[in-house]
């Protein structure tokens, strides 16, 4: 039986900048460090929606901790992972670009084909990368996933971001929109072998 869906990942992030120098990312002022801890802060994507020039973005308050998910860096020479609860992503972190190689929790294991490039250094407001992917996943050693895609980054937006409270300058918005296609493997109780193809 094949079944198509459409699959479409949409992630935003907001970097602040070297306000000394044209505002960009860069691997030496926004790169991740080893130890580094920080918080992945969930936001619903119209209240950090605005794009463009002199922006003025506001965290919502946070209503409890589900909110907040802390996330522990670990760099070793160029391979990077970046541990948030069960969650490992694991990726390749140089000068000039970070590219994912794969991700694990406590039920799955995915290994891209070819490294995904997520971000190029420098990254300045107006800047946007294409890349293509192709994984394959294996869910509880039971069944596994072939997926590949498009991927797709531009920085949109450039301005401040408060909380209310404190606000900070130089803050570049980072959007990411991923389109998946997905074939998975999988075995009945008769052992026999089903495929489904999802996009």
């Amino acid at each position: 039986m094949k079944t198509r869906i459409i699959l479409i990942i949409v992630i935003s992030f907001l970097l602040t900048v070297d306000a000394s120098a044209q505002a960009s990312i860069t691997s030496k002022y926004n790169g991740y460090r080893d130890g580094d801890k920080l918080y992945r802060i969930v936001a619903n994507d119209t209240t950090l929606g605005n794009r463009g020039e002199n922006c003025v973005w506001t965290l919502p308050p946070a209503e409890n901790d589900d909110n907040y998910f802390r996330q522990t860096i670990y760099l070793r020479n160029d391979s990077l992972t970046i541990v948030e609860g069960d969650l490992m992503l694991h990726y390749i972190a140089t000068d000039q670009k970070l590219s994912l190689r794969g991700f694990q929790t406590r039920d799955m294991y995915s290994l891209q084909d070819t490294l995904s490039l997520e971000l190029s250094y420098p990254f300045a407001y107006g800047d946007s990368i294409a890349d293509t992917f192709s994984r394959t996943s294996t869910y509880y050693n039971t069944f596994t996933v072939r997926e590949e895609g498009n991927c797709y980054t531009v920085c949109d937006g450039k301005g401040v971001l408060t909380d209310g409270t404190e606000t900070l300058k130089d803050v570049l918005r980072v959007h990411r929109h991923n389109t998946t296609i997905s074939e998975y493997d999988e075995r009945d109780g008769n052992d026999d072998q089903l495929k489904h193809v999802v996009s």
